[in-house]
This record gives structure tokens, C-alpha cells and sequence, in this order.
């Protein structure tokens, strides 16, 4: 039994048959219909075959089109998607044009309104127009996180708006204009290095060693520089007992010959992060961006090879270690579904080891039964598992998508300095408070913990508020209480960390502490964008706004007017030591930091605020 398709074909197939043959022309182009329906089109003429099966017209353009603005920004997009550090990025921003964006989307949807910006800092300049979407009354600049992120773009699963080209559609949002028609292009799958050749093990089932083919001295380099430039950001292992792990019992003739394949997966990562650092003569011919690369497509190999059917590894934390290395710098090189599946493989293998009841037990009677040894391992675990929750944290938010960690139930101690637990000084801990009112008293009775547990709350905190503006059963109630427990937070934190006119007194001792704080208000101000916008959703959603109910006033540029302030406070040299994931809360959810300097900066007589947000990235992309 043939099916009607079959059928069709048939028909055609014979009628075509009957046709007097004549010579295939070939066009240069792709139909009309074809460059529509997105289809690989044969480009015959007159009809291709597309068109004669689906029985429609055939139209061929006559003539090559000149470029449109959609295209000009559909190549810039591109370019985004492909940015992985502050030095690509920064003549990105010299190509991103508010007005002439603006303008396109006038031309191309002439229903929409153009409405004066509402501006609350008297000195800029009031004749800033935007345009709004007539079904958006009181719309206000700042756009859904996370409609866009610079350095990391959106995934949607549905096809782009035919009403709107999907790259204007995607400028839009970045521009701070959001309509619920908009849909936003899919990020491109596929391995994050075209330029890297896959590396593939030895088909050796029995192979339980490896070879890093380096030099002894270069690896010894590079783990140092992991300590001194990564660690700081990332911190995830004990370094008495890597130090002895792999430098103190490595045999000199041999070097790094005989390693085991954990210990090899863990290496490779270690490299892949700190080798940009490095000012070794053994990487002269390759550029410090570059450079990575080698040892994470090792390391990508005995992940595959970890996870494979024939080679199935036994789950450990040196596996999940390795994990999250790679994890790491695929992440900050360039986001992609198969960074995605990675994320999601450690997240799975952190859960299968446990590592989310690591304290579910009274933590007195823990402490009381286990050496300093052991101590020092639970906390190498708590490590662990606070990165990969960073990492679903930080992918999930800026991709939309759920999270895959329930934030609601993690019995997980907050990580202690770096300084007592080299020193295996055991140090009491707490863990999150998730109850909404209660968040902020987390750290009431533990001051003691460092600026990077604060960081990790005011992570949740981003998380939470995340939560409140995608949720549809948000109430005006429910924001307003995490509106307080905001508050609270910011009043309880130590007097040292707050943001004075002579700025932090960095140093080499205590460069880490404060990178960590200028990264935790950057991360408040996030908050507090995405509190503006889930209120404003609720308002427009459900048509809470009364009489006796005053508006919400429309955000001032105060909160990023203290980001601007914590940037001027940065030390410089210590910028690139600071976490890369921080470079999206930078430039701000649907770049409300952008939007914000071009505004401030076009009612003064310089570009002050543009240059400072792009010179700190640039400053984060650079090696040194």
C-alpha cells in the first residue's frame, strides 16, 4: 500500500516523463519559496524540484538584494555567539547601535509606538525615545533576564517569529524591548572548537595508563599557576594534597608517563585553565586564547571515554572533578548544547555520589567522629558540589531552562577560607537558609566564612528572583518579601565590605576576598533588575494596579550607578583573576548596564561609562 505522498510523486514522476526534456538550468540562488520554508533547494530552472512536488510557484529573485539591517546584525550576532573573552567582545560594542536598531524595527513594524524612555536621573537626556509594544502599558527599559546574555545566547526550541526576523527579534530583547510574539534563533550545536581536531584514545579496553607528552617542568608550572590564578575562582582542591598528589610523588625520569585515567582527566583540566597564564617558551607558537585547547579536547576524549558503554568508569570524585574542569572552560570558551549535556553529566554524577546530603546529618557529632584527614576530604566534596551547582545555576538561567538542582533541598555546608583548610583547621559551617523571609540570616552567626560564601548567597538570591519573574503563580506578595529579605542581606554584610570612596585595599594576599565581593554586587544589582521586572510582569499580568496602590517607581540609575562605582573600585591586575561567569551580571540582563551608560554617557561630553564597562572585559579575557 503506497502512501499518498507516494502517490504525489508518482504522478509528477510520470507527468514529468511526459514532458519534452529540455537542458537543467542551474541558478546561483535558492527559490523564494526554498529561502521561506528554510529548505535545500536543487536551484533548477524554471521549477526546482521542491516546488514541483509541493505544487507551488516557483519564483527565482532577479537580482541580489542589498544587505538589510537584519543581516548586518544577524553576522554581529553571529560574532556574539562565537565571543569567548572581554578582548573579542570589546569591538563588538563599538558595532552595537541602539538607535539604528530602533529605527530598523519601525520601518519593518510600522503598529508599533514610540514613547519617551522614563528616565529618573534629571541629567540625562529626557528626548531618549524607545520603542514599546502597544499590547506593554508603562513599560519600563529593562528587558526578561535572560532574554539575552552577552557571551552566552538563548535557546529557544520553537522556530523564529515570521512576523520579525529572528536576529531583530534577538536585538530587541538585548536592546530592552520585549513582546510576547518575539521569538528568539537557536544556538548552534555542535563542538565549541571547529579548529580543534577531536583527539581519540588508544581502542585499548585494558589501557590504565596515560601520557600527558609533556614536559615535567611545564606541568609543575602550570599547576602553580592553577593555584595562583584559577583557584581563586574556582576553588576546588586541597592544595597540600594535589601538591603532593602530583608534583611530590611524581618520579622525575618518568614525569607524567603512568598516570592514571582520573588523574589524567583531572590534569588535562587543570591545564586547560591555568596554560593561558603561563609564560613558558613551550607554548611561543600557540596565543594565550588558544592555547587551552589542546588539553581540553584530551580531556573531552576521557570524558567520552568515561561515560561510554564500553568503558564505563566507576563514578568518583576524582571523575567528577575532572567533570567539572571541563565543564568550566567550555563554559567561559563558548556555550553549546554539547557544554549543555556535559553540565548536565556532572550535575547527574554529583547526585549519584551524594554529594547533596553530604551534611544531612547533626554536624556536631560529623565533626566530632572524623579525623582531620577525613574532615579534609567532606570539604573537597562540599567544593565540589558548590561548583557544579554554580554551574547549573549559571547555564540554566541564561538558556531559560529549569534547573537541574533542587535548590530546596541541598544538605550541603557552606565552603570555609581557602587559608583553614590548607591549614586543616576544621572551622563550623551553616548551610542555606531557603525559606523566602529567612534567606538573609544565613550568614548571622558565621561572619567568619569569606567573602565566597556571601558570593554563593547572593547566587541563590539571583536564582530565587529568577524563579519569581518565570513563575506564573507570582504573586505581588511574594516578590515584595524577597524584596525585604534583599534588604536584610545588604544591612547584615560586613562593614568591610562595604563599597567607600577609597575603594578595597587590594593586594597579593587578599586579591581573591574582594574580587569576590565586587562579583557579589554585581550579582545583588542582578537581583534587583530581575525583582523590577517580575513586578512590573505581575502588574501587566494580572491588573493588580489600583487606586490605593502607588506605582512602583520606575527604577533609578542608582543600583548601576554602584556597579559603576564597584568597576572604578577593581584593581586592575587583579581583574583577571576574578570569575568569568561575572562578565554576564557585567553587562547586565537584556544589557541593562549598556543601556545605561549609552543613556548617562550621551547627556555628558564623554563615553566614560561605555569604556569602563568594555576595558573590564577586556580585562577579564586578558592572561595577565
Amino acid at each position: 500500500m503506497t502512501s499518498p505522498e507516494d502517490d504525489v510523486d508518482t504522478n509528477w514522476s510520470g507527468w514529468l516523463a511526459d514532458t519534452p526534456s529540455e537542458p537543467t538550468v542551474i541558478s546561483r540562488r535558492s527559490c523564494d519559496q526554498c529561502n521561506r520554508k528554510k529548505s535545500k533547494c536543487d536551484r533548477k530552472r524554471p521549477c526546482c524540484t521542491r516546488c514541483i512536488k509541493g505544487k507551488s510557484s516557483c519564483v527565482y529573485p532577479a537580482q541580489r538584494r542589498r544587505p538589510s539591517t537584519g543581516a548586518r546584525y544577524r553576522t554581529l550576532l553571529n560574532q556574539l555567539r562565537q565571543s569567548s573573552s572581554g578582548i573579542e567582545l570589546d569591538p563588538l560594542l563599538d558595532e552595537f547601535d541602539v538607535e539604528q536598531l530602533q529605527r530598523a524595527l519601525q520601518r519593518r513594524r510600522p503598529d508599533l509606538q514610540l514613547l519617551p524612555r522614563p528616565i529618573a536621573d534629571t541629567s540625562c537626556d529626557a528626548s531618549v525615545d524607545v520603542l514599546v509594544s502597544p499590547t506593554v502599558v508603562e513599560f519600563s527599559t529593562e528587558g526578561s533576564w535572560p532574554d539575552a546574555v552577552v557571551g552566552a545566547i538563548n535557546e529557544c526550541e520553537v522556530p523564529p517569529s515570521t512576523d520579525m526576523d529572528a536576529d531583530l527579534a534577538f536585538w530587541a530583547s538585548l536592546a530592552g524591548w520585549h513582546d510576547s510574539e518575539l521569538t528568539l534563533p537557536p544556538l548552534e550545536s555542535g563542538p565549541p572548537y571547529q579548529s580543534v581536531a577531536n583527539v581519540t584514545l588508544p581502542n585499548n579496553s585494558t589501557l590504565d595508563t596515560h601520557d600527558l607528552r609533556m614536559p615535567t617542568e611545564v606541568v609543575h608550572e602550570l599547576i602553580d599557576l592553577f593555584f595562583e590564578r584559577v583557584q581563586c575562582f574556582l576553588p576546588l582542591f586541597h592544595l597540600p594534597t594535589f601538591t603532593h598528589r602530583f608534583k611530590t610523588l611524581t618520579d622525575e625520569s618518568l614525569g607524567y608517563q603512568n598516570l592514571t585515567k582520573e588523574d589524567a582527566f583531572i590534569l588535562n583540566g587543570v591545564m586547560a585553565m591555568s596554560s593561558r597564564f603561563s609564560n613558558s617558551l613551550f607554548f611561543n607558537n600557540s596565543s594565550p586564547i588558544t592555547r587551552g585547547q589542546r588539553f581540553a579536547a584530551k580531556a573531552r576524549a576521557l570524558h567520552d571515554a568515561a561515560f561510554s558503554h564500553e568503558d564505563r568508569w566507576q563514578p568518583s570524585l576524582a571523575l567528577l572533578q575532572g567533570c567539572i574542569l571541563l565543564s568550566f572552560h567550555e563554559q567561559t570558551s563558548r556555550p553549546s548544547t554539547a557544554c549543555w549535556f556535559l553540565i548536565g553529566s556532572s550535575v547527574r554524577l554529583a547526585l549519584e555520589l551524594d554529594l547533596n546530603n553530604i551534611d544531612a546529618e547533626p554536624q556536631e557529632p560529623q565533626v566530632a567522629r572524623k579525623t582531620p584527614e577525613e574532615w579534609v576530604i567532606t570539604e573537597e566534596k562540599r567544593r565540589a558540589w558548590w561548583a557544579v551547582w554554580e554551574l547549573d545555576v549559571f547555564s540554566s538561567t541564561i538558556l531559560r531552562r529549569p534547573y537541574c538542582i533542587d535548590k530546596e533541598h541541598m544538605a550541603v555546608l557552606l565552603p570555609i577560607p581557602d587559608n583553614e583548610w590548607f591549614a586543616d583547621t576544621p572551622v563550623p559551617s551553616t548551610m542555606i537558609n531557603t525559606n523566602t523571609a529567612r534567606i538573609w540570616e544565613t550568614l548571622s552567626d558565621h561572619l567568619h566564612l569569606g567573602a565566597r560564601a556571601w558570593f554563593l548567597i547572593s547566587t541563590f538570591l539571583m536564582a530565587r528572583a529568577n524563579d519569581l519573574l518565570l513563575h506564573t503563580d507570582t504573586t505581588l506578595d511574594d516578590i515584595e518579601t524577597f524584596e525585604a529579605t534583599l534588604q536584610l542581606f545588604m544591612l547584615l554584610l560586613p562593614p568591610e565590605y562595604d563599597l567607600t570612596s577609597a575603594g578595597f585595599p587590594f593586594n597579593e594576599r587578599n586579591f581573591a576576598s574582594y574580587n569576590w565581593i565586587i562579583s557579589m554586587i554585581v550579582m545583588l544589582h542582578t537581583v534587583r533588575v530581575l525583582l523590577r521586572k517580575a513586578r512590573e510582569t505581575r502588574r501587566l499580568t494580572h491588573d493588580e494596579q489600583t487606586a490605593d496602590q502607588s506605582p512602583h517607581p520606575n527604577p533609578t540609575p542608582l543600583d548601576s550607578h554602584l556597579v559603576f562605582r564597584a568597576m572604578q573600585a577593581w584593581a586592575p591586575e587583579f581583574i583577571a583573576q576574578s570569575c568569568p561567569f561575572i562578565t554576564c551580571t557585567i553587562v547586565g540582563p537584556s544589557l541593562e548596564m549598556i543601556n545605561t551608560a549609552l543613556v548617562v554617557d550621551k547627556a555628558s561630553t564623554h563615553s566614560h561609562h561605555i569604556q569602563l564597562i568594555k576595558l573590564v572585559l577586556r580585562r577579564i579575557g586578558r592572561t595577565r
